[in-house]
């Protein structure tokens, strides 16, 4: 198990510990979840950005292929 994931397991068993019950871990998950959510998008959104920066720099590239082409 790796080091964070521990570190958040024993966050979430002291939570448990304090009497905070269920609720109060499906509060502490679902806000978990959120966070995760956006930082997903926010992943997607710049895989997004780098697609088009290279399709549009393959197509430059074509381009210049086809100008040399024709120039020589």
């Amino acid at each position: 198990m790796s080091e964070s994931l521990q570190e958040g397991q024993s966050a979430l068993e002291g939570y448990l510990l304090k009497g905070r019950g269920e609720q109060g871990v499906k509060k502490y998950l679902a806000i978990i979840l959120d966070a995760s959510a956006v930082l997903l998008e926010i992943v997607m959104d710049v895989c997004q950005i780098r697609e088009r920066k290279l399709n549009k720099r393959k197509q430059i590239e074509e381009s210049l292929k086809t100008v040399t082409r024709d120039w020589k």
